[in-house]
């Protein structure tokens, strides 16, 4: 996964050539400009719960975005495999938001 130096670097070049403003940044992700402002200069950690907002607002996907595309469907496996029963639903429940965030903007 990405630090939060590198998803701001992607940010950065995704909306510079869409020629967005951080302002329109801000409307779409529903984040302040002093916030990505923040999380631009490392005063902030990123805020992965948003992530998929982001990637949205930039026309990527949020795996692109954190540097998830290196994860394989095995390895993704043996990861949710060796989780504990209170973190697997947690993961469950977040991946079940984030389809229903998905068919919401569709």
């Amino acid at each position: 996964m990405h630090t939060s130096k590198q998803i701001m670097d992607i940010v950065d070049d995704y909306r510079s050539k869409k020629r967005m403003s951080m302002e329109e940044l801000g409307k779409l992700t529903h984040t302040s400009r002093a916030s990505i402002s923040r999380y631009k200069n490392g005063s902030r950690q990123f805020p992965v719960n948003k992530a998929h907002l982001f990637a949205q607002a930039l026309g990527i996907t949020t795996s692109t975005l954190l540097g998830m595309n290196e994860i394989e469907s095995p390895n993704m496996e043996s990861v949710i495999n060796s989780l504990n029963e209170e973190n697997r639903t947690a993961l469950y429940e977040y991946a079940k938001f984030l389809l229903q965030n998905q068919e919401d903007f569709k």
